[in-house]
């Protein structure tokens, strides 16, 4: 199933965000890239309501599902979660993700974060992303009635499985760019960036959350349910291409 989201318009628009970044110039940059990250910062957060979501629909089957293959896929969509919030098993707690960001933000854009949420607390784009997601896995993505809450878990946990391996994609062309941005227009003007754990932290850890989501799926979906696991990746890859082009319109504007 990942194998068919290299090839799906989420890819194709991603690479349409990164290309857009790097064509920015020292003229234009600030102007350009402002409503993109304010859109990213509502985006980001937004995830963990769909992330919480789906560990529901998996919990809600019991009674339906095997209690070992249950408890297996919640640990799973449990520690990445968790990590959202820097919570790491026998590691001090560290900063959360979104904390992360705002420092990334901040040293970007050398503006408060704030002061772009007060403005906007959530942005059109991501809240119809955040809006589609959570219809889509509290319904098995509109799939014909009657549902089980097994069909509901399992295209849950294949939604989840596209988040996770598109945001793989996502930050490690993201800290690339962001990289080269840094070489080619802020470092010559004497203001190199210094927050970079953020993206770091993500292009190193998106992979290992895929394989995660990947082994929930296998831990608890039967293979009579593939069908709608491809459904699920089929949608996220629809509405996640769709708020991508749309941070790329933005960068072209």
């Amino acid at each position: 199933m990942e194998a068919g989201l290299d090839k799906g318009e989420a890819v194709q628009a991603l690479r349409r965000f990164n290309e857009n970044l790097r064509a920015l110039t020292p003229s234009n940059w600030h102007a350009k890239l402002s409503p993109a990250m304010h859109t990213l910062a509502h985006n980001l957060e937004s995830f963990n309501p769909a992330f919480a979501a789906v560990v529901l629909a998996v919990q809600l089957t019991i009674g339906e599902t095997e209690y070992e293959a249950r408890d297996a896929a919640l640990k799973g969509l449990i520690l990445p979660l968790a990590g959202e919030y820097g919570l790491h098993p026998g590691q001090p707690h560290e900063a959360t993700h979104r904390a992360l960001f705002q420092a990334f933000y901040e040293d970007l854009l050398q503006e408060p974060l704030s002061a772009a949420l007060a403005r906007d607390p959530a942005p059109a784009p991501s809240r119809l992303l955040l809006t589609q997601m959570m219809r889509d896995i509290g319904s098995a993505g509109g799939a014909p009635l009657p549902l089980t809450r097994t069909d509901v878990a399992a295209y849950a946990l294949g939604y989840n499985l596209a988040i996770e391996y598109l945001a793989d994609v996502e930050k490690t062309w993201m800290l690339d760019s962001f990289r080269a941005l840094d070489a080619s227009i802020l470092a010559p003007a004497g203001r190199a960036l210094t927050e970079w754990l953020f993206l770091e932290v993500h292009a190193e850890g998106e992979a290992e959350h895929a394989a995660i989501g990947h082994a929930a799926v296998a831990a608890l979906v039967p293979a009579a349910l593939e069908p709608l696991l491809a459904r699920a990746a089929a949608d996220h890859d629809r509405d996640f291409a769709a708020f991508y082009n749309g941070l790329a319109d933005m960068l072209e504007a």
